[in-house]
């Protein structure tokens, strides 16, 4: 896992902990929502992703999503 401009960067080098990484970037991303946002989880390739404290997001949900192949997500 990769913090990077407020957002975390997980690249899966094994498929079975994909799920296990996700939940522990989400857990750290609600640490940050301060109570105000959600969390959006997107998927940037294969098997890539990020995950981010977002405004776009209502407080208490999380958002998942598919980027477009060559498009960065957008927080």
């Amino acid at each position: 896992m990769l913090i990077c401009e407020g957002s975390l960067f997980i690249e899966a080098t094994d498929p079975r902990f994909i799920d296990e990484d996700l939940n522990t970037a989400v857990d750290a991303a609600i640490q940050h929502a301060l109570g105000l946002y959600g969390i959006l989880v997107t998927r940037t390739g294969n098997p890539t992703f990020t995950v981010a404290v977002s405004a776009k997001v209502p407080y208490g949900q999380t958002l998942e999503e598919d980027s477009p192949a060559g498009v960065p997500a957008t927080v």
